[in-house]
Formats: C-alpha cells, structure tokens, sequence
C-alpha cells in the first residue's frame, strides 16, 4: 500500500487542487452577489459585477477609511493576527490530522491583511501556508475527514 501512495502522489495532488478550485467555484456561484461599484485595482481584470462571497472592494474602502475611528480595533486585531500567521511556521502534518485546521484560520487573516494594506508580505504568508496544504500526500488517517461532506 506505500508503495501505491508514493508512486501516485503526484495525481492525488492534482486531484485535490482540482476538488479544491471545482468546490471554490461552486461555493462562489451559489453565494456570491453583484457588487454594481465593485473595481480592485489589486486584483487584475474584475470588471463592476464581478462576484464576491463576503466582502467587497466597497467593504475594504470603507474599513480603511474607518480603521482610525471606529473600526480601530477590528483592523488592529485583523493585522496583529496576519503578522502571528506569517511568523509562524505551519504544521507539517503527513495526513489531514486536525492540524490543518490551523492552516485554515491563517488563511481569511492574511487574505483580509493583504486587501487593506497591499503588502506583499501577508501574499507570501498566504502562499507559505497553501503550499503546506497542498504537499499533503495522503489524505487518511483523519477521522474527521468524512464529516465535512
């Protein structure tokens, strides 16, 4: 049976991000709205209704421009938590053990961080942490797995 994981890690890895982007999309057509003032200059070619799960270009604009007055200790929280993320290493689990949930979590902090600062630093954080998720090599031995369908 080791044998078989070793020889075909490679298709499993592409199966997973294939199941990740299939359930992504799904997610965001089935939930997504138009925005009709929805243009990020940091993301390329999004056009005025491009859909959006929770937040918009609209949300970001307005958290900023809030984020000295009444918001203050939201956008303190949301940055203190992306800078914990990027000093931190991710788990390097073998298997889908409850470990990854931590990778989870890291990943709407650094994703919000990076929208309302622009740094690059919280887009490299995000990516130290997907590529963690994605060298798994099996996906057994976690008996929650099963729960989530």
């Amino acid at each position: 049976m080791k044998s078989f994981h070793k020889t075909n890690i490679r298709p499993m890895k592409i199966g997973l991000i294939q199941i990740i982007l299939t359930v992504a999309m799904v997610a965001t057509m089935a939930c997504s709205q138009e925005v009709s003032e929805n243009k990020n200059d940091s993301i390329p070619l999004i056009n005025d209704k491009f859909p959006r799960l929770i937040i918009t270009s609209q949300n970001i604009n307005d958290f900023v421009k809030n984020a000295e007055t009444t918001h203050k200790h939201l956008y303190e929280l949301t940055i203190r938590l992306a800078d914990d993320f990027i000093r931190e290493e991710p788990p390097q689990a073998q298997n889908a053990h409850n470990k990854y949930r931590r990778i989870g979590e890291s990943l709407p902090s650094l994703g919000l961080a990076y929208h309302l600062t622009k740094d690059d630093k919280y887009l490299k954080g995000a990516e130290k942490w997907i590529e963690v998720l994605l060298d798994v090599e099996t996906w057994e031995g976690s008996s929650n797995l099963g729960r989530s369908s």
